[in-house]
């Protein structure tokens, strides 16, 4: 959304977290500056899209263009590289036809393959039931929590961003690095409660304003990518770049609400207005 708005035409808060996190990763935009249309049923050429720009790899896309690897995908298409970069990273094939069905819509069973896969499994460890083995198990790892989903349903945008959003948060195989942590340009994390995604500060504007509670106090960060404004308030995880500006946040569990900051020390954050002990963050 512009300038880190929050999509406003989205009522639900696991939707609205998911949708905004993705946003300020890069991974996923609206449908205008303002919605992001959760119902929309997403083509399975959007989902390449989504997958290729959570690994990072959005700036592979325009040499994977150059080529035609399927007969239904048009080089002049928009979506030519996405779907060639997905393909070549093994995260999807075709209908073994010679077709790849750039509009059709993508399932459940779909997009549990490519999440899973995204997550270094294989079928060694998933199963060779496809897709129910693959549905059954990205279940088990609770990325369709709350999602009443079966392998060939197709998926709105909205499911989709839940989805591949409780995948960054998972631990990549054999590893216990989460996923965001393997994106390519992410260079180092710390913990922060996000104040603001649009301070002025010593003259510079549309900037990060943070409280670090490791004892850096309120920080000012230069963002790569501008924060929605829906994650506001949240406790979690800042992500930064190699130049030190901050390419994307990752909400921690918990509830959020807004809060008016009167003051502040190295350890404690308190509301302004009537206070009582929620309106404290004690870190």
């Amino acid at each position: 959304p512009g300038a880190g708005a929050a999509f406003t035409d989205i009522s639900d808060d696991t939707t609205q977290v998911a949708a905004a996190t993705l946003q300020g990763l890069g991974v996923v935009s609206g449908t205008s500056s303002t919605t992001f249309s959760p119902n929309e049923t997403l083509t399975r050429a959007q989902m390449c899209a989504m997958a290729v720009n959570a690994m990072g790899l959005s700036d592979q896309v325009s040499a994977a263009g150059r080529k035609t690897l399927f007969s239904d995908v048009s080089p002049a298409a928009w979506y030519n590289g996405y779907v060639n970069t997905a393909y070549g990273e093994g995260l999807v094939n075709g209908y073994g036809n010679g077709t790849f069905g750039p509009d059709d819509p993508v399932t459940y069973g779909q997009v549990a393959t490519i999440l899973l896969r995204m997550l270094g499994y294989t079928s060694a460890e998933v199963g060779s039931l496809w897709p129910l083995d693959y549905t059954d198990f990205s279940d088990g790892l609770g990325l369709s929590e709350g999602l009443s989903l079966s392998p060939y349903d197709p998926l709105t945008r909205g499911e989709a961003a839940v989805l591949l959003y409780r995948a960054v948060l998972e631990t990549v195989n054999g590893t216990s690095q989460p996923y965001y942590e393997t994106i390519n340009g992410v260079s180092s994390t710390a913990e922060a409660i996000l104040l603001d995604t649009d301070a002025s500060y010593g003259g510079g504007s549309g900037l990060a304003m943070v409280y670090l509670p490791d004892g850096g106090g309120i920080t000012y960060y230069a963002q790569d990518r501008q924060q929605s404004d829906a994650l506001e308030g949240y406790l979690g995880t800042l992500l930064f770049d190699g130049a030190g500006e901050v390419t994307g946040f990752i909400p921690g569990d918990g509830e959020v609400r807004d809060v008016t900051i009167g003051s502040a020390t190295a350890s404690t954050l308190t509301a302004s207005g009537s206070l009582s002990a929620k309106d404290t963050y004690n870190i």
